[in-house]
Formats: structure tokens, sequence, C-alpha cells
């Protein structure tokens, strides 16, 4: 899972990036958070995730850097106003 908090001034269309492919998550609207599901494909590889974030109306983005997940891990995702001081946390199963 991923919960998606936006204090971006504008809306964001949120995606994952698995070996390299983008999977839409989904469109967080401005001061709201949404949480998303990863791919199962993600959970059944163990490969590193990383999240693009594209500011809807502009040209701007943002990439992560991988996020090394495991089945039940929870990550808290931050997009920020400017977006590279957006920032993330994993939640390891069974501790949060």
């Amino acid at each position: 899972m991923v919960r998606v908090e936006n204090h971006n001034w504008a809306d964001v269309n949120v995606y994952a990036l698995i070996g390299g492919t983008p999977h839409r998550l989904g469109m967080v609207v401005t001061s709201r958070a949404e949480t998303f599901r990863l791919p199962r494909a993600l959970l059944a590889r163990h490969e590193a995730v990383r999240f693009r974030v594209n500011v809807i109306g502009s040209r701007e983005s943002y990439m992560t850097a991988p996020i090394q997940v495991s089945r039940g891990d929870r990550i808290d995702f931050e997009i920020t106003n400017h977006l590279p001081l957006s920032n993330y946390m994993v939640r390891v199963a069974g501790v949060f």
C-alpha cells in the first residue's frame, strides 16, 4: 500500500514504476490524501519501486529513488510544493 498526501498547489497523477514500466495508481487532489494498492507484480518479483508524480497542467514532475518493499509494508509519500523536497517513509509490515 502507498498513502499519498498532496501538499502541492496542483492536483497530481501518481505512477509506480516497476522494472521501468509505469503503472498509473491514480490522481491525488491538492490538500488531500489517497491510498493505493501496489500492483501484485511488484510483490511477486521483490523488485524495488519508484514513484513518479506528474503535476496536472504543468510539465513539472518528480521521481523518487528506488524503494525496496516487501509484502505488507506501507509507504507514506508526501508531495510538497517544491517537488524535490517531497519525501517518503516505509512502514515495515507488523511495525505500524
